[in-house]
């Protein structure tokens, strides 16, 4: 695959920031879901700051993607290593392994293999392994839950599993229509060239044929 296919573009970076956005409100209605109806205890300061973290630095990147120009692989690991960093500070903060949102980070490396050259993702899945074993370490356990909490698991890997389905096949049939119209585009400066070169071949065997005319023998 060639590096004009594996440079992110503006317009992944609009996605990317796009999909943050929808990131932030899901993450506060579930912390407010878990808060309210599920009755959990917690710790909301540290919960809360991920989220506002996140909320911060999105403007910034959103200005970033509206640049013409292809941004380099780096500016965009980047990006997704801000993901991953708060993701990885939300599920330590409410449950560790045991939150059934704690898989996203494969989500995160799904992405990132759609649009970034191989060393690049390479470094994402080391970063999204990285912050899954200091989640193992040092994530603070699910408070104690009134009823069935196992229902309650299972019913936000079911979510979790929707989310990251969604957002794999968006990224997919974005990609693939982009590599389509760029095809398609390359098909068009193919068939420009080639009809130049007849255009060109035809003018120069006129004006051949017009010195021909013109020399006397």
């Amino acid at each position: 695959m060639s590096t004009a296919v594996l440079t992110p573009s503006p317009s992944f970076l609009r996605t990317l920031c796009n999909l943050r956005w929808v990131a932030i409100v899901g993450q506060a209605v579930t912390v407010l879901v878990a808060l309210g109806p599920l009755g959990m205890r917690l710790p909301q300061w540290p919960v809360w700051s991920g989220i506002a973290a996140l909320a911060a630095s999105n403007p910034y990147a959103s200005w970033r993607s509206r640049r013409p120009r292809q941004e380099p692989p780096a500016e965009a690991f980047t990006h997704m290593l801000v993901d991953v960093a708060v993701l990885a500070w939300l599920v330590a903060w409410s449950g560790g392994m045991g939150n059934p949102f704690s898989p996203m980070c494969l989500l995160l490396i799904a992405v990132s293999a759609l649009v970034l050259p191989l060393r690049w993702v390479l470094a994402t899945g080391v970063a999204c392994l990285v912050g899954y074993v200091l989640t193992a370490l040092f994530g603070r356990p699910l408070p104690h839950m009134h009823g069935n909490s196992f229902n309650v698991h299972l019913w936000g890997m079911a979510v979790n599993f929707v989310l990251s389905a969604g957002v794999v096949l968006y990224f997919s049939t974005r990609l693939v229509a982009a590599r389509r119209q760029r095809e398609q585009e390359l098909a068009r400066l193919r068939e420009r060239f080639v009809r130049n070169e007849g255009i060109v071949a035809l003018a120069t065997h006129a004006a051949a044929v017009a010195h021909e005319l013109n020399t006397p023998l």
